[in-house]
């Protein structure tokens, strides 16, 4: 055997396909990764996105916005009294209609009382004087645990009235808010307060001079829940509210409108005023606990 000329096949040890194995393992490996990585990130993006749209969408749906209330702004009237020391005093109402067709006044008991005499100022749209009208005050309804009272709407006092049934009463059939809102839920107040007051006056019969007030709107959010007057202590089913929203002297017995995803709707009346170290707290009664 001629072993000199015969051809020595050396085995093949594998390592350049083992190499190559490795290297395409690698950029498979780094193709899913990044695949991976953009598609969580992207994900991720998205779903903030929408979080984000959401609580925009929540925000838009929970603003009190100008044309929210424009329908009601007239249905909020100033309330004029004269003490029984001919002093006089000023608040808010509400023009109501009931069931029986009767066209009443909703109020603070405590912007009426004590009071010999009282009349209401309606002003239209654009704070102009539109009609003045006296106020019965012997046949106010009081409910107990609830600073209320119902009035009836008297003779007319100035010229050029309307008659009462022609006047704003789109409040009484405005959708009551949940009895028991949400802390944070918008609330825009409505009334009369005495930082409008002006040097212009009004003069009304048997009542005297009076000097003009703006009606005006502040804007806040429920802030927390007033449970003082609640069962068994009180007699009230319903929570009170404490709101950011401004009140001042003359906002007594206005409206206090708030807002939710079904809308517009009449949280209560604005009552009075805590006077704490650093804040002022506003204190709204639940439209609940006066109107079943």
């Amino acid at each position: 055997m001629n072993l000199k000329n015969k051809k020595v096949t050396k085995p093949s040890t594998g390592v350049s396909w083992f190499v190559f194995d490795e290297t395409v393992i690698g950029l498979l490996l780094l193709i899913c990764g990044t695949f991976y990585y953009t598609y969580h990130t992207l994900s991720f993006v998205k779903k903030e996105q929408d979080i984000s749209n959401t609580v925009i969408d929540k925000t838009r749906i929970a603003t009190i916005s100008s044309n929210d209330i424009s329908p009601y702004l007239d249905g909020v009237v100033q309330i004029i009294c004269l003490s029984n020391n001919e002093k006089l005093t000023s608040g808010s109402g509400i023009l109501w209609k009931f069931e029986n067709n009767k066209y009443n006044i909703l109020t603070n008991n405590h912007v009426v009382s004590g009071a010999k005499k009282c009349a209401m100022s309606t002003n239209d749209t654009n704070n102009k004087n539109s009609g003045i009208f006296s106020v019965e005050i012997t046949n106010n309804e009081n409910k107990k645990d609830t600073d209320i009272s119902i009035l009836n709407i008297g003779k007319s006092l100035s010229v050029g009235n309307k008659n009462i049934s022609d006047y704003n009463y789109n409040l009484s059939s405005l959708r009551k808010c949940p009895s028991k809102s949400s802390i944070g839920s918008p609330v825009a107040i409505i009334g009369y307060p005495s930082y409008t007051k002006r040097d212009s006056t009004i003069n009304i019969k048997n009542m005297g001079t009076v000097s003009t007030v703006y009606r005006a709107t502040t804007n806040g959010i429920i802030s927390s829940y007033d449970t003082s007057l609640l069962k068994p202590i009180g007699n009230l089913s319903n929570e009170n509210y404490f709101i950011s929203a401004k009140i001042d002297i003359g906002n007594s017995g206005g409206v206090a409108l708030s807002k939710d995803t079904d809308g517009l709707c009449m949280l209560g009346l604005p009552t009075w005023v805590t006077v704490g170290d650093f804040e002022n707290q506003g204190l709204v009664q639940n439209i609940n606990n006066i109107i079943q």
